[in-house]
């Protein structure tokens, strides 16, 4: 009898707070974010809180420089961190949520968020999301987040930001929410160095390679009457990468490269006829 008594009073409390929670803060905002996904990400199919039935009002709507980071024009550097703020204005409105995340326009994941304040953090399950906490979601006509990403390795290219922001109107449900997308993209700073007395660019013809990127072994195709071949990073270091001649000789011909032990970036090959002449072009190794 005393069992039943005590499991009686333990769920009455537990609707008591749920009453009591659901008085203090409307069911708009939880204590868990936003789940993984909804962040109007091409990953994930380009859905958020309201296509994924989350919160019901009107259709979504599309804004610029809601997503606003301190990575110059010129572009990140590959491995830096760099801050990235998240910003919502509605007048009248007192609660908040967004879902952010880093990715390719094809939808890969590029860099890592790092959450930074106890407003934020990572999704359940995907950490390659991050979204408001539950008591990050207040806010009086206003709302700013802010977190960290760590740039992706070099070759990344560009990078867009996805973000999904909800305006509550706090009436206690799901309904009557407004649901907008934002997103902000930035280019990959990429020295365009090319090695002195160079009559070509990455463009030119005369000198391929096959595949770019390239994963473990690149084909190059040389031009006639090579006399050196020469290999640098993207501040003009000289450095070794291991290549056998695939047919003929340094003379032309094709020559096989071995990018297998290489970190992921962006690399030069440069080649040198008779006449002190110089092809150069750039190839990106990715893992």
């Amino acid at each position: 009898m005393k069992r039943k008594i005590l499991i009686a009073s333990v769920f009455v409390s537990v609707i008591s707070l749920i009453l009591i929670d659901g008085m203090n803060h409307p069911v708009a905002s939880y204590q868990t974010g936003a789940p993984p996904g909804v962040s109007g990400d091409p990953f994930g199919g380009h859905a958020t809180c309201n296509s994924a039935n989350c919160h019901f009002g009107a259709p979504v709507d599309t804004m610029a420089a809601m997503i606003t980071t301190n990575i110059p024009p010129t572009g990140y550097i590959p491995g830096d961190t760099f801050n990235i703020r998240a910003t919502i204005n509605a007048p009248g409105h007192v609660l908040f949520g967004f879902e952010i995340s880093a990715q390719s326009l094809s939808g890969m994941y590029r860099g890592t968020i790092l959450d930074t304040s106890a407003d934020t953090q990572l999704t359940i399950g995907n950490i390659h999301y991050i979204t408001q906490t539950y008591g990050g979601a207040g806010g009086n006509n206003t709302r700013t987040w802010a977190f960290n990403w760590i740039a992706p390795a070099a070759g990344s290219g560009n990078v867009t930001f996805f973000g999904s922001f909800n305006k509550a109107n706090n009436n206690f449900t799901n309904t009557g929410d407004s649901i907008i997308v934002s997103s902000t993209t930035v280019i990959e700073n990429v020295t365009t160095f090319i090695p002195s007395n160079s009559i070509a660019n990455e463009n030119n013809k005369e000198l391929t390679i096959f595949p770019n990127p390239s994963h473990s072994i690149a084909t190059v195709s040389l031009p006639e009457n090579v006399e050196a071949i020469t290999f640098y990073n993207t501040i003009g270091q000289e450095i070794g990468i291991p290549y056998t001649f695939n047919k003929g000789t340094n003379s032309g011909g094709e020559v096989i490269l071995n990018t297998s032990a290489m970190g992921d970036g962006i690399y030069f090959i440069t080649v040198k006829n008779p006449d002190g002449n110089v092809l150069s072009k750039r190839f990106i190794v990715t893992k």
